[in-house]
């Protein structure tokens, strides 16, 4: 499973949807996302990568599903995909080239309509980790 949160190693940080959090104090960092997905729909709800400054991947990412969600199924592949590193990034120009991804896929079970919640938890060869919860508004 995977989806649209990004996790790259950056010296002795982490960058996530262009937030530098440090690694020095903490070993997990908490985020929420909020998603949307047509009902019954495959739906990518968020990805996951770690790239060195030359566009390498930086180590395997391995994500776990902490709560499944109660109205769908998810799905975690590892893909070529895009990044989306900030303009400022020293890894910016990775984002015009296809890299190894992580993305977590959100289905809605048939008929299904209104919000639904999930928590990963991606883990980093770094020896960080990111705890996301997932809230999926379902149209």
């Amino acid at each position: 499973m995977i989806y649209r949160g990004l996790w790259l190693r950056c010296a002795a940080s982490l960058v996530c949807c262009g937030l530098v959090y440090s690694t020095a104090n903490a070993q997990t960092k908490q985020t929420t996302y909020e998603r949307t997905a047509l009902s019954d729909a495959r739906t990518s709800v968020q990805i996951f990568y770690s790239l060195t400054p030359d566009c390498n991947q930086s180590g395997t990412i391995t994500v776990r599903v902490l709560k499944k969600p109660s109205q769908g199924t998810l799905e975690v592949e590892r893909e070529r995909g895009f990044t989306n590193y900030p303009a400022d990034n020293i890894r910016a120009k990775c984002n015009t080239q296809e890299v190894e991804i992580t993305r977590v896929w959100y289905k809605s079970n048939a008929d299904f309509k209104g919000r639904d919640q999930a928590q990963l938890e991606a883990f980093f060869s770094s020896g960080t980790s990111i705890k996301a919860t997932l809230q999926i508004t379902v149209k």
